[in-house]
């Protein structure tokens, strides 16, 4: 579940944080273990943190290979693992 700062809350199945090199991340996440000491995560898309499945990180890393590139092979392998959660092949 997750909490907005007006007090509602949203069931979500998945939730994934796309927001760039600097993530902001520490101020939304502040009790939840999953990011290291400079604010960012632990874990990058199209693994997730086993204490809390669900949340996945996208795009968090720099890559040798290019950004464009990369971003393109990360979003294919995130794409495949949201599938085989949900039961379906991926593609």
């Amino acid at each position: 579940m997750v909490e907005f700062t007006d007090g509602s809350n949203l069931v979500c199945d998945t939730v994934i944080f796309a927001t760039g090199y600097r993530t902001g991340l520490p101020a939304l996440l502040d009790s939840a273990p999953v990011l290291d000491e400079r604010g960012r995560p632990k874990v990058d898309a199209p693994d997730a943190d086993e204490r809390y499945p669900g949340l996945w990180f996208f795009g968090m890393r720099p890559r040798l290979e290019g950004n464009i590139y990369a971003r393109v092979k990360e979003a294919r392998q995130l794409a495949g693992a949201l599938a085989r959660r949900r039961g379906h092949a991926g593609p």
